[in-house]
């Protein structure tokens, strides 16, 4: 990962905006311990983070799904 992409937490303005950072850089295939060092979180605390914003994701209707929804 590059120094100059390091995010300071005081960035984010919201914990919503940073859980989608976070689930974000996950898809785009950053490594757990890549996010958390960028973030400035444990890895744990990345991948709770993770599975909380894509169940969340799962369950917004606004969300677009394949074509067998």
């Amino acid at each position: 990962m590059r120094k100059d992409t390091k995010v300071k937490t005081e960035q984010l303005t919201s914990k919503q905006q940073r859980d989608r950072l976070i689930l974000n850089l996950r898809m785009t295939g950053v490594t757990l311990g890549e996010v958390a060092e960028l973030i400035g979180m444990t890895r744990e605390e990345v991948r709770q983070v993770e599975l909380k914003e894509m169940a969340r994701r799962a369950m917004d209707p606004r969300v677009v799904r394949g074509s067998d929804q």
